[in-house]
């Protein structure tokens, strides 16, 4: 193929530049699995970032322990430095899902994060935190309690302040109504500042790009390699060419960043294995239409040479219809269907014009020369023999293997020319190439070639590089489970608030 070339090289070279230094403008390595969790410690605060004092830490901690001991809620605090470009609304519910605070047939959890970058406070709480601790209630605390202290770089009393006001408002000490201290104006603006982040590729895009362009470069080769000309072979249907290399490989780019740049789309996990699956299925549609058109076009009044054609440039159709079943199936059961008729309707006596009749193997071959007899016995050409009983009449047709690799024999002409084993005449080395003959050997005539190849020199990156790193984290050194087993079963609706300072 053309495309498998020095041109597609390039073009993938510049490809993974260009991804790689886009990409590299999102660094999010940020995940909650890295963040500690007190609850194996029997503690509430999680501050690896030192946000608050050591001091303040532990007040907290005994704040909320009293909680969790009168059944009232369970809460965790998490404050931390960044979480990159993620939003705190999904960390503090991610944090939830993970950890689930709470007991299980109460849901009385609550987590609250801090993010300090963002100047972002969340808290989210339980299914059964709901009624005592709603949405604006959550926000009032927020917004009177902690972001005045927060503006001031004073976190040890903001969170000190504010997770005094929880427990004040779960214990029922609050004797004003919602409605005498909330705002809601203020409440609906607050939100409507800090719209969800979009998101965007980042460095895993470009990590799962290299995978997509390895995996298409097999599949290229698999799917779309053209045959080798040979005398006998019909005109290919379809030739892979440098458009077809930009369709593969570089379009997903150009959808990626048009959908970036043009377009208010938030990316997720599964955006980018879509947009390649649609892109190969996208190509495979436009290949079979063009191979259609062709047949069409070129074959028009030749039963014969369409259908040899369309076996060749459509052998893995099958392969196709099971990678992307819709809507490449139904198409397939169609291509099928129609390949039979092709091959199988009767075809009328060039004499009599009467239909010809299909013999059967054992019919056929007093009709077969010697060395078709070789081909069919190899399984290099399959023939169909034609009779008409009114003439006495045939006419014998020969369908080519797509599979099979025989050429014809330059002796006896017929294609049972095969290659039988390779030796190797000189090593290569890593500074040297290295040399062989290929041997063939006609299955009718004996006629014998042999052929010299040259051998890739030895790769200097052979040897595998060792990993030195130690595991990529660790958790808590206390594997203590000293919560009990009505703990750490919440659930969480998304119910809570947020605010920014």
């Amino acid at each position: 193929m053309k495309y498998m070339g020095t041109t597609k090289s390039s073009i993938t070279v510049l490809l993974l530049s260009i991804l790689f230094f886009a990409c590299k403008e999102k660094k999010s390595g940020f995940s909650v699995e890295t963040i500690p969790n007190p609850m194996q410690q029997a503690e509430y605060v999680s501050n690896p970032d030192h946000i608050i004092s050591a001091a303040t830490t532990e007040k907290l901690n005994g704040l909320m322990d009293g909680l969790k001991k009168e059944g009232t809620a369970q809460v965790v605090i998490v404050l931390l430095k960044t979480i990159g470009d993620k939003v705190p609304k999904d960390v503090v519910h991610e944090i939830f899902r993970t950890w689930k605070p709470g007991q299980k047939d109460k849901n009385n959890g609550l987590v609250v994060l801090l993010v300090d970058d963002q100047h972002r406070i969340e808290f989210e709480t339980g299914y059964g935190l709901e009624g005592d601790l709603p949405d604006v209630i959550c926000f009032r605390i927020q917004q009177q309690k902690m972001l005045p202290l927060f503006r001031k770089n004073n976190y040890d009393e903001g969170m000190w302040q504010g997770m005094n006001a929880v427990v004040s408002v779960l214990h029922h000490d609050s004797t004003t109504t919602v409605a005498e201290t909330l705002d809601i104006d203020n409440y609906q603006d607050n939100f409507a500042e800090t719209p969800p982040r979009r998101e965007l590729p980042g460095e895993g895009t470009f990590f799962l790009y290299i995978f997509y362009i390895g995996l298409s470069r097999l599949f290229a080769g698999f799917f779309i390699k053209k045959k080798e000309k040979e005398v006998n072979n019909p005109p290919a249907l379809y030739v892979p060419g440098l458009f077809s290399g930009l369709w593969i490989y570089v379009f997903p780019a150009v959808i990626m960043f048009s959908i970036a740049w043009f377009t208010t789309y938030s990316f997720h996990w599964w955006t980018m294995p879509v947009i390649f699956y649609l892109n190969w299925l996208s190509y495979l549609i436009y290949r079979i239409l063009v191979i259609n058109i062709n047949a069409t076009r070129h074959f028009s009044e030749d039963r014969h040479l369409r259908y040899e054609g369309l076996n060749l440039a459509l052998k893995n159709f099958y392969i196709y219809a099971v990678i992307f079943p819709i809507p490449l199936y139904p198409i397939y059961k169609w291509h099928l269907s129609r390949m039979r008729h092709l091959r199988n309707d009767s075809y009328p006596c060039e004499q009599c014009n009467t239909p010809m009749q299909l013999l059967k193997k054992k019919g056929k071959s007093k009709f077969l020369q010697e060395g078709q007899l070789a081909e069919e016995k190899i399984g290099s050409v399959v023939y169909d023999v034609w009779y008409c009983k009114a003439c006495d009449k045939t006419k014998v047709l020969g369908y080519d293997s797509p599979i099979l690799k025989a050429v014809q024999c330059p002796k006896c002409n017929n294609k049972t020319l095969r290659d039988t084993r390779k030796v190797v005449t000189k090593h290569p080395t890593k500074s040297s190439k290295g040399e062989g003959m290929q041997y063939s050997e006609c299955k009718f005539c004996n006629h014998t070639e042999k052929v010299p190849y040259v051998i890739a020199m030895l790769s200097s990156s052979d040897s595998s590089g060792s990993s030195s790193g130690s595991s990529s984290w660790s958790s808590s050194d206390s594997s203590s489970s000293s919560s009990s087993s009505d703990s750490s079963g919440g659930d969480s609706g998304g119910g809570g608030a947020g605010s920014s300072w």
